[in-house]
């Protein structure tokens, strides 16, 4: 295998703070968040063999100590929220604080997917996860 189509739509979910006006009032969560999905690579989209979709991160609260990248997967080409959207997994990361930029990545093997976060302050790179496609 050196180049596939994606079946699925993948991302992840992310917080921010809800906005007035922008953001509806049922999505807000007693904490002012709002968790939304952050599309990282698109159904129908022909990917290489060890191709990588990124994206950068930050925190969302001075004093958060950790961030959790779960990731999804959806049949449709885009999505705002994660409702009715296959949660495939979380890969865990330790920060200090929010001028930390995480750089979070997905990279397609021949039948597998490997999700990495790297620090891009102090240039740590985090344990990858690495999930198993579906074939069918």
């Amino acid at each position: 295998i050196k180049t596939r189509v994606l079946k699925w739509t993948f991302g992840v979910e992310v917080a921010h703070e809800w906005v007035k006006g922008k953001d509806k009032k049922k999505r807000r969560t007693p904490e002012g968040l709002v968790y939304t999905f952050e599309m990282l690579a698109q159904r129908g989209t022909r990917v290489d063999v060890n191709k990588k979709f990124s994206k950068t991160f930050y925190p969302v609260r001075p004093n958060q100590v950790a961030i959790a990248f779960k990731i999804f997967t959806t049949k449709a080409l885009s999505g705002k929220y994660c409702d009715g959207m296959k949660h495939i997994g979380t890969l865990k990361v330790s920060i200090d604080g929010t001028n930390c930029p995480i750089e979070f990545s997905l990279t397609f093997g021949k039948m597998e997917f490997t999700a990495t976060a790297i620090n891009k302050k102090t240039k740590q790179v985090y344990p990858d996860a690495t999930f198993e496609l579906e074939v069918s």
